[in-house]
């Protein structure tokens, strides 16, 4: 799921804004001293699309793979994995 969101490279382990950040952050929406095109806000929009979904399998994730998994966890006296609460 993450590399939806960012290309990581394996020799440095680094992060870098890639996949859906980057095509946000570079689509041009809009500017100083214009408005956004027509283009733009369909460009917007059909991101903005993919970031909702990517936001439910996220949610799924947590709320009921991780569940599942932290269930295993317990049964052999491990840790289980938390994920911090959102910010607002």
């Amino acid at each position: 799921m993450e590399s939806k969101f960012f290309h990581i490279k394996h020799t440095h382990n680094l992060r870098v804004p890639g996949m859906l950040l980057r095509k946000l952050a570079y689509s041009g929406y809009g500017s100083v001293d214009f408005p956004p095109t027509e283009q733009q806000y369909e460009i917007h929009e059909m991101l903005s699309k993919q970031i909702a979904s990517l936001q439910v399998e996220y949610n799924n994730l947590v709320n009921n793979d991780l569940l599942t998994l932290n269930g295993k966890l317990a049964e052999k006296n491990l840790i289980k994995i938390i994920v911090p609460a959102e910010k607002d």
